[in-house]
């Protein structure tokens, strides 16, 4: 918004179209508030259904309702607002929150700073467009700043509560593997050391005598080692 209206003034100042690489940078930049306007609203209405409850609660105070009503909770920067001011400012129009005011900047600034028929440099200097381009930039400054601020403070206590899912998460799983390997794995060890116990026990009922005498049994009892598990 600053350089839209700083190009806007240019304009004027030197009575033609400031360019840059053949871009007009007063529209260009209209052109931008537009869409940051747009992609705002759009994250806004994608945010995650919890962890960011205060900032869509300011989001809703200032853009949804009458933003001079909320005067107290902008972060006032270095200017002095008031309420009794706010609702002064081009007819109450930050009264209609700021989304509409935004926008409204926008399109008055796109109507006033420009040199067309009676709207001659002059006239525009010496009259009130600066002023109330200026009265309504001091009210939606802090608001802006204020989410800001608190969409940065929302953004680290998400991050903060993600991180503590996670870590609980984790220790579940750990806690789900230990109980895992003590009920499950545990007692088929012991199960499988029985079994292996009770086969040696059989194997060693089996006469060494015959098992010499048997050239298969002898040769399958050599091939699987079997000779060396039961001693």
């Amino acid at each position: 918004m600053m350089y839209r209206v700083v190009y806007g003034i240019e304009d004027i100042i030197q009575e033609k179209s400031i360019t840059i690489d053949n871009v007009w940078m007063q529209q260009s930049y209209h052109t931008l508030i537009y869409d940051a306007e747009r992609d705002v609203f759009e994250s806004y209405k994608s945010f995650p259904l919890s962890g960011f409850d205060t900032y869509q609660q300011y989001y809703d105070w200032f853009n949804f309702n009458d933003m001079c009503s909320n005067i107290t909770l902008m972060s006032p920067l270095d200017t002095t607002i008031t309420e009794s001011g706010c609702r002064q400012v081009q007819n109450g129009i930050l009264e209609k929150g700021l989304r509409t005011s935004v926008i409204n900047l926008a399109l008055y600034s796109n109507d006033s700073l420009k040199i067309t028929g009676n709207n001659t440099k002059s006239t525009i200097i010496n009259g009130n467009t600066f002023q109330i381009i200026n009265d309504i930039v001091k009210y939606i400054r802090p608001a802006f700043n204020t989410l800001n601020e608190v969409y940065i403070t929302d953004s680290q206590d998400y991050i903060n509560y993600s991180q503590s899912i996670e870590i609980v998460k984790f220790v579940v799983l750990i806690i789900a593997w230990i109980i895992l390997f003590f009920i499950i794995w545990m007692p088929y060890l012991t199960k499988l050391s029985i079994q292996i116990w009770q086969t040696k026990g059989m194997l060693n009922m089996i006469p060494m005598s015959i098992i010499q005498k048997n050239e298969k049994l002898k040769f399958r009892f050599l091939q699987d080692n079997i000779m060396t598990m039961v001693q």
